[in-house]
């Protein structure tokens, strides 16, 4: 989820990164940072089929969120 920068900088992010197969959503005015109390970029929100949060965090590089997500397979 894209917040504090425009619509085509989110756009050139993911046409350049290639990460187009999955939904990407643009918080313009912060309402959904402000909900999930997200404090900047990266910041990784973890949610489970019914809808509770399982984990969040900060930066994970690449490795890092291959991990967490087995983990949280696995769990």
């Amino acid at each position: 989820m894209a917040g504090r920068d425009d619509p085509g900088a989110m756009q050139q992010f993911i046409d350049t990164r290639g990460v187009s197969g999955f939904t990407h959503v643009f918080d313009e005015a912060g309402d959904i940072w402000t909900a999930l109390d997200v404090r900047g970029q990266p910041f990784f929100i973890f949610i489970d089929d019914d809808g509770s949060i399982v984990d969040r965090t900060g930066a994970l590089g690449a490795d890092g969120l291959s991990e967490r997500i087995d983990q949280l397979i696995a769990a």
